[in-house]
């Protein structure tokens, strides 16, 4: 199995922690445990196998506003660039772009 990333670290740990909350209750032995965690980790690690590629943005940045949760970012000279590989990464030339979004409550 290979690295699963920075996400299923977090996954993983909250995982572990309730696990050996469980044990230390006497809820779960500790063989039991590690082999949920094991099989955690490896369906964890195929489903991001799975998941679509996020493509990445690139440009030179024009304005940046942040106000009450909600943000917009404007790019000029925009690119977005979908692969995993740089060396053979498609780029599409946008020109400028605005991105714009909000923190989830």
């Amino acid at each position: 199995a290979g690295s699963a990333g920075p996400g299923a670290s977090r996954v993983m740990a909250a995982l572990g922690d309730a696990l050996q909350e469980l044990i230390g209750e006497g809820i779960l032995g500790r063989e039991p445990a590690g082999q949920i965690l094991r099989e955690g980790l490896a369906a964890l690690e195929q489903e991001l196998d799975k998941a679509a590629e996020v493509p990445r943005l690139s440009g030179q940045i024009e304005c940046f506003r942040n106000c009450r949760g909600q943000w917009m970012i404007s790019l000029h000279r925009a690119e977005i660039i979908e692969g995993r590989d740089l060396s053979d990464a498609v780029r599409a030339h946008v020109g400028r772009l605005r991105v714009v979004g909000g923190e989830e409550v």
